[in-house]
């Protein structure tokens, strides 16, 4: 992630999983939820569709973003 000081919250997460092969992306220096048709050239993806997907199995969305935020900042 380019900005240690952004987060993904759960609300993120929970657009994303109710999107159409939802991602979780930087785009503009913000974080945001994508929708697969949505998603532009010189986006960065931190979690894609599968990876939420995965997460979701056995986390809530607050874990997920959790999750998410303290592997991105490794």
């Amino acid at each position: 992630m380019n900005d240690n000081t952004a987060v993904i919250t759960a609300d993120i997460v929970t657009t994303a999983r109710q999107l159409d092969w939802g991602s979780i992306v930087i785009r503009d220096g913000r974080i945001t939820a994508v929708a697969l048709d949505d998603e532009v050239e010189g986006d960065e993806i931190l979690a894609d569709h599968f990876d939420l997907c995965e997460l979701a199995e056995s986390a809530s969305d607050a874990a997920i973003a959790a999750e998410l935020n303290a592997t991105s900042h490794d």
